[in-house]
């Protein structure tokens, strides 16, 4: 198992201290001795992004090149997101544009799992799971094809839904939704912070979940906001989550995504913080090591 972090880290829009810059992002959190990352695309889409130029195609080669150099590796990444269940939702011509971007450039830079977001139906703002079940079904299967053509997997990420109810904010949803789907390239990603944010039982879950578990975000709150804080610095229990993931034999990375641990820091203190969280997900390994 090992520590991975998003590149949100560093390289996040709008960022209060200063955005580095993705190449810069990775330069130095390399040095700092993260190996492995997850690509945030949906940063990577915005105006005047990789992503988001006439060009992205070389611009991924040279990033490929760009982790050759460093000795880094890219596991998962992020696809662009929205309510992808919104036929009439802003600007959906070009986000489509995108994730087909996200699923190409994921495969070529040897990325196992692109994570995205489902989304939700409502009738005249009343939310209706059926019409969300079979909204996402519909959405899926066209993606999982480019995504098995680009030699990657798709993983549904669970969404918090506490103030407003949305498909995937239950485990059971994601659980129906990949077992339907029933492909190999077609998993869940389990938003640790997400899932605090709505109360619910992780252990209780992650266990029902078991093998479809292809990838995490590793993330903390105080229980009442989407903090995206390091484990430790919220009030998660991560000595009982690290001990349900050793039990279900979850082997993948443990991909950090804190972005708000470092993006008010001086850029100065930056690297001091990378160390401490390399030092945090270390420990975490630890407790999932010597778990029985």
């Amino acid at each position: 198992m090992r520590l991975s972090t998003s590149t949100n880290i560093m390289d996040m829009v709008p960022e209060p201290s200063g955005s580095v810059g993705l190449e810069e992002c990775l330069t130095r959190c390399a040095a700092a001795g993260f190996q492995v990352f997850d690509l945030n695309l949906c940063d990577q889409g915005l105006p005047g992004r990789y992503l988001a130029s006439d060009d992205w195609e070389e611009e991924t080669r040279r990033l490929k090149e760009l982790a050759q150099t460093l000795g880094i590796q890219f596991s998962q990444s992020h696809l662009e997101f929205y309510n992808v269940c919104d036929q009439n939702a802003e600007r959906r011509e070009w986000r489509e544009e995108l994730v087909r971007r996200g699923i190409i450039a994921s495969g070529r830079l040897g990325v196992k799992w692109a994570v995205y977001h489902a989304g939700s139906v409502y009738d005249h703002l009343d939310y209706s799971y059926a019409k969300s079940r079979e909204a996402n079904l519909e959405y899926v299967k066209p993606h999982l094809e480019l995504a098995a053509r680009a030699g990657i997997g798709l993983a549904v990420e669970n969404v918090p839904d506490k103030e407003k109810r949305r498909f995937s904010g239950s485990a059971e949803e994601l659980i129906d939704l990949v077992d339907t789907v029933n492909q190999k390239n077609f998993g869940i990603c389990w938003d640790f912070d997400h899932a605090h944010l709505a109360g619910i039982d992780q252990p209780y879950w992650l266990r029902r979940i078991g093998s479809r578990l292809k990838a995490v975000h590793i993330a903390d709150n105080n229980g009442e906001w989407d903090e995206h804080l390091a484990p430790f610095y919220g009030t998660i229990d991560w000595t009982a989550m690290m001990r349900t993931l050793k039990q279900i034999g979850y082997q993948n990375d443990l991909t950090y995504e804190i972005h708000n641990m470092t993006r008010r820091l001086p850029d100065k203190l930056r690297e001091v913080q990378l160390k401490h969280l390399i030092e945090i997900g270390q420990y975490l390994r630890q407790i999932y090591e010597t778990a029985e």
